[in-house]
């Protein structure tokens, strides 16, 4: 969680008016986001209960973000009125259900 307001930064200073470079810097963002927090190396380095508190807290992070952070965004942002007309969902898990479900 400690990246959370450094990916909300990040967001809050994407060029939301050209759709190239706004596709851009949220994908570098999101992906800066995910990165893990440690390389394997240093993973490797760390005895069997570090790792074990280290998988943990990473278990931890990702269902926070899937269970409050995400679902929070997507029911509660409301974008004020100058961003609204650049917002848009570009899919649902249900419509790409519908989509590749018969694949």
């Amino acid at each position: 969680m400690e990246g959370l307001p450094l990916l909300l930064y990040k967001l809050a200073n994407v060029n939301y008016e050209d759709e190239k470079s706004c596709y851009s810097q949220i994908a570098f963002a999101l992906a800066d986001f995910h990165l893990p927090s440690m390389t394997e190396e240093d993973y490797e380095n760390l005895n069997e209960e570090q790792q074990n508190i280290f998988k943990k807290q990473n278990l931890r992070v990702e269902r926070t973000l899937r269970s409050l952070i995400f679902p929070a965004l997507r029911n509660r942002f409301l974008p004020s009125s100058e961003l609204e007309e650049y917002i848009k969902e570009l899919t649902s898990t249900a419509k790409a259900f519908k989509h590749f479900g018969r694949c």
